[in-house]
Order: C-alpha cells, then sequence, then structure tokens
C-alpha cells in the first residue's frame, strides 16, 4: 500500500485516499473482480495491482 500523503491543506492526495478506500472494500469482501475495483476505484487494473502490491508481491 501507499504512504498516507497529505496535501497542503491537510487533506488525502488522490493516491492515499485510494488506498483507504481499496482497504475498506478488501475488509467488505475480500474476492472481487478487478475490473469491479478498478470501476470502483475510478482507475485502471493495472493501477489496482500496483496500488495491492501485486503481482509480485502477492502471497499464496
Amino acid at each position: 500500500m501507499s504512504v498516507l500523503h497529505l496535501d497542503q491543506n491537510g487533506a488525502m492526495t488522490g493516491a492515499s485516499a485510494r488506498a483507504l478506500t481499496l482497504l475498506s472494500l478488501l475488509q467488505a469482501r475480500r474476492d472481487w473482480p478487478g475490473r469491479v475495483l478498478a470501476d470502483r476505484l475510478g482507475v485502471t487494473t493495472r493501477t489496482v495491482r500496483r496500488d495491492a502490491g501485486g503481482p509480485s508481491g502477492w502471497t499464496g
């Protein structure tokens, strides 16, 4: 996951907000198709994989 980043006004940047949203989605439901996550987050499937630490960061 990415580090929490704040702008000069103390608001979360897009990457930080996206990381927290991704964590929230994965806590609610473990199995998500990549395309659905990407659509929910407003990014590409490649960005979801990168944010999740995969595929090299995946285990199991």
